[in-house]
């Protein structure tokens, strides 16, 4: 084959734009030295000679097919990342309408489940930390919370009868210092009175010794009233005295029921102490309120412990529905797999990648073939290379060096990426 050009000389104007982008294009490493190296064959010619046309147009072939391997790789990559994306949704995408909504159904209960279980977690970490304690002492707490009711009630009762019975004793305690002293009025009063008496009588003995009056009739008045006075002193006496000795004996009745009711006081205190203690209550109504939690605790966990029992079988029957699909969730557990998968959504998403594979690769086939048009263009430039230095063999060379490295570095990166 004659030594024709495929492509014409370019211009000098031609010549500086492809400097320019050269220079100043967003180009790779490799690509800025595969131009230094193709460049060195080209200033090796005189580029006024029909070889150097020859050797521009094979380095220009040799540029745009190695774009075209960059592209190739780059689309072969992002062609792989998504068959490894469309794997894993195929699955999906094979099930029927039935399979779907099996599995939906399947993944919702566990969903549910799942809920439900937190909610009854939470609700069972609110009880108080002492019903651990309670439920020890279950048995006994239930047949003692009514003796405990009813110890409550008799010690709330003695109290009032001690609140009652302490203001009685301290009336009846005023009531004898008033008693006393009256009686020390009476005893005053009496000794006034017969001092009195005993001057009046004085008086009358001088007026009828040294007077010679007559007294008889003032001394009988006088002997009449102290009479009366000393009946009626004598009477008021007698009935103090009396109520004296009946508030000694209310005294010490009140005294004696006091001290009976302290003591069965005393024992309702200490007994209520002890079971109060012994179970870890104020009262009685707490510990009924314990006991009412211990059965909704006991509710719960056998509702709970219900729960994971339908938990783990729904777990196996989605296991065992996804190995049957084929489908790997090792990567996450049944629960989380559960609550970010929807069917439809991974059947819309595998059409998607669909679609989008099938783009690239019409546009991978179209690298391809141009790849293969620029290929056949260098062999027929080497076939029709008539030059003593084999120039287009040498450029040939150069470019599958440089696609050869591309490649190595490829693999490289393929391989710490693994």
């Amino acid at each position: 084959m004659d030594n024709t050009v495929i492509n014409p000389k370019p211009s000098i104007f031609r010549r500086f734009i492809d400097f320019l982008k050269r220079l100043f294009g967003r180009k790779e490493y490799q690509y800025v030295e595969i131009i230094s190296r193709f460049k060195i064959i080209l200033d090796e010619i005189n580029d006024d000679t029909p070889e150097y046309d020859l050797a521009y147009n094979t380095v220009m072939l040799c540029e745009e097919a190695i774009r075209v391997t960059k592209q190739r790789i780059l689309h072969a990559e992002k062609i792989k990342a998504l068959n490894e994306k469309i794997a894993e949704v195929e699955s999906f995408d094979k099930m029927t309408e039935e399979e779907s909504k099996r599995l939906q159904n399947l993944l919702s209960h566990f969903i549910s489940l799942s809920k439900e279980r937190s909610a009854l977690m939470h609700q069972i970490t609110g009880f108080d930390n002492s019903l651990s304690h309670m439920m020890k002492v279950e048995g006994d707490a239930s047949y003692s919370v009514d003796n405990i009711n009813e110890a409550e009630e008799h010690r709330r009762i003695l109290r009032q009868d001690l609140g009652y019975l302490g203001g009685e004793k301290a009336e009846l305690e005023y009531e004898r210092e008033f008693l006393e002293k009256g009686q020390e009025f009476i005893r005053r009063f009496s000794i006034f009175m017969v001092s009195v008496f005993a001057i009046v009588t004085v008086i009358f003995a001088f007026l009828y010794l040294f007077r010679d009056m007559a007294i008889l009739m003032p001394m009988s008045i006088m002997t009449i009233l102290l009479v009366l006075v000393i009946f009626i002193l004598y009477i008021f006496r007698r009935r103090l005295n009396y109520e004296l000795k009946m508030n000694y004996k209310k005294q010490m009745r009140a005294v004696e029921l006091l001290n009976k009711k302290t003591a069965v006081f005393a024992h309702y205190t200490n007994y209520l102490n002890f079971v109060y203690k012994k179970y870890r209550v104020r009262n009685s109504q707490m510990l009924r309120k314990n006991l009412k939690d211990i059965e909704s605790y006991k509710h719960l966990t056998g509702r709970l412990d219900n729960i994971r029992s339908i938990m783990y079988q729904t777990e196996e029957q989605i296991e065992i529905f996804l190995r049957e699909k084929g489908i790997n969730h090792l990567s996450t557990s049944v629960e989380h797999f559960a609550q970010t998968i929807n069917v439809e959504d991974k059947k819309q998403y595998f059409l998607d990648l669909s679609k989008e594979r099938t783009v690239l690769d019409k546009a991978l086939t179209d690298l391809d073939n141009r790849h293969e048009e620029i290929w056949d263009l260098l062999l027929e430039l080497s076939r029709g290379d008539t030059t003593k230095d084999k120039v287009v063999d040498r450029v040939i060379k150069t470019y599958l060096e440089e696609v050869e490295k591309i490649f190595a570095v490829q693999s490289y990166t393929l391989a710490a990426k693994k």
